[in-house]
C-alpha cells in the first residue's frame, strides 16, 4: 500500500463488531479491480487510537489476501486530501448505517457489497464506530467492511472476520463466555447468601450462638466455593492473555473488576468464619473472633459489588459508550449479534 499523505486521527473502546452491508444494483471486473484505490481517512471520533494507522493495517490485510478471498488483487493508496475512491469514515455511532437491514444503535459499521459490474459513485464509503472500542476491534471491523468492498458477505471466508455470528469473529468466544457466566452465577450465588449470613449475625446479636454458628458456616461454606469459582475464572483469564489473536479484551480491567470481586467475596466468607469461631468461644477468644469479624465486615461493606455488564465489556462482548448504553442489547443474558 502506498502513501502518499496520511491524515492523523484518534478512537477508543470495547466491543464485539456488529456490522452490516448495504446492497447496490449490479451493472463486468470488479470496480476496485484493475488499477490503485484512492483511500482517505475521515476520522471523527472522540476516541485516542490512531485511526489511520488502524485502517492502514486493513488496507494491507486485504492487499495481501484479496486474490485468496475476493477472487483478484487489489492495491490502495491512502490520501491526505482530495476526492477519493474510498472514504474509510470513523464516527462514535453508526449515524449513516441506516440502509442496514435491521439497523439499530446495535451496529458497528456498515459498507456496501459490490460484485464484479457494478458502477458504485465515488467516494465508495465505508463506516465504522470507533468510539469506546479498543485497536483490535475497530481494526476487524474496518477489515469487515472493506471484505464488503471487495465483494464478500457474512458467509464468505475469512470467516473471523466476515462473519456476523460472535463465535466466528470473537477469539476464545466460548471462554470469554465461560468468564462471564461465572460472574453472572457468582453475583447470583451472593445474593441468595447474603440474607443467611445476615442471619446468622442477627442470631449471635441475640446470643443464640449455637444456631448463629450453624448459620455462618453454612454461609462461610458456600463463599468459599464462590471463591474457587472465581480462582477458576482469573485462569482463564490467564488463558485468554496467551492467545496472541485475543485483541478485543481489556485485560487490566478485566483482572481489576475479578480481583474485586475475589476480595469482596473473600471478606465476606472470613466474617463468617471469624464470627463462627466468636459464636463457639469464651472470653478474650471470643471478643478476639469477633473484632476480626468486624473488619471483614468493614473490609466487604468497602468494596462495591461489581456489575456484569462491566465484565462483559472488559472481555470485549459488548461496548463501552459515554453514555453507558450498550450497543449490544445486554440484560444479563449472553449477548448476541443479529
Amino acid at each position: 500500500m502506498r502513501r502518499r499523505q496520511v491524515l492523523g486521527a484518534s478512537a477508543a473502546g470495547i466491543g464485539a463488531a456488529i456490522t452490516g452491508c448495504l446492497g447496490l444494483a449490479p451493472g463486468d471486473e470488479h470496480p476496485l479491480a484493475g488499477r490503485t484505490q484512492t483511500v482517505r481517512v475521515d476520522a471523527r471520533s472522540e476516541s485516542p487510537h490512531d485511526l489511520t494507522a488502524i485502517a492502514e493495517a486493513a488496507l494491507s490485510f486485504w492487499e495481501d489476501n484479496s486474490e485468496q478471498y475476493a477472487g483478484f488483487p487489489v492495491d490502495f493508496e491512502v490520501i491526505d486530501d482530495g476526492e477519493p475512491d474510498v472514504l474509510v469514515a470513523y464516527r462514535d455511532d453508526p449515524t449513516g448505517c441506516e440502509g442496514v437491514p435491521n439497523y439499530s444503535d446495535q451496529v458497528l459499521g456498515c459498507a456496501p457489497v459490490l460484485q464484479a459490474g457494478y458502477a458504485p459513485g465515488r467516494p465508495i464509503t465505508g463506516r465504522v464506530v470507533a468510539g469506546g472500542r479498543p485497536p483490535g476491534a475497530i481494526r476487524i471491523t474496518t477489515e469487515h467492511e472493506l471484505g464488503h468492498m471487495l465483494g464478500l458477505e457474512h458467509d464468505d471466508e475469512p470467516a473471523r472476520i466476515m462473519s456476523n455470528r460472535p463465535e466466528d469473529r470473537i477469539p476464545e468466544y466460548a471462554r470469554r463466555i465461560d468468564i462471564l457466566d461465572a460472574v453472572r452465577t457468582v453475583n447470583d450465588e451472593t445474593e441468595r447468601i447474603m440474607p443467611v449470613l445476615s442471619h446468622g449475625i442477627s442470631l449471635y446479636n441475640d446470643g443464640e450462638d449455637e444456631a448463629a454458628a450453624l448459620a455462618l458456616d453454612s454461609a462461610g461454606a458456600d463463599l468459599s466455593t464462590l471463591v474457587e469459582r472465581v480462582d477458576t475464572a482469573i485462569a482463564d483469564v490467564d488463558t485468554l492473555e496467551a492467545n496472541v489473536d485475543v485483541e478485543t479484551v481489556a485485560f487490566g480491567d478485566l483482572r481489576e473488576l475479578l480481583d474485586q470481586l475475589r476480595r469482596r467475596l473473600a471478606a465476606a466468607e472470613g466474617l463468617s468464619t471469624a464470627l463462627a469461631a466468636s459464636a463457639r468461644a469464651d472470653g478474650t477468644a471470643r471478643e478476639s473472633q469477633r473484632e476480626r469479624a468486624i473488619e471483614y465486615a468493614d473490609e466487604f461493606n468497602s468494596i462495591p459489588r461489581i456489575q456484569l455488564r462491566e465484565v462483559a465489556v472488559a472481555l470485549g462482548l459488548v461496548q463501552a459508550t459515554t453514555t453507558d448504553e450498550p450497543v449490544v442489547e445486554f440484560d444479563g443474558e449472553t449477548p448476541t449479534e443479529p
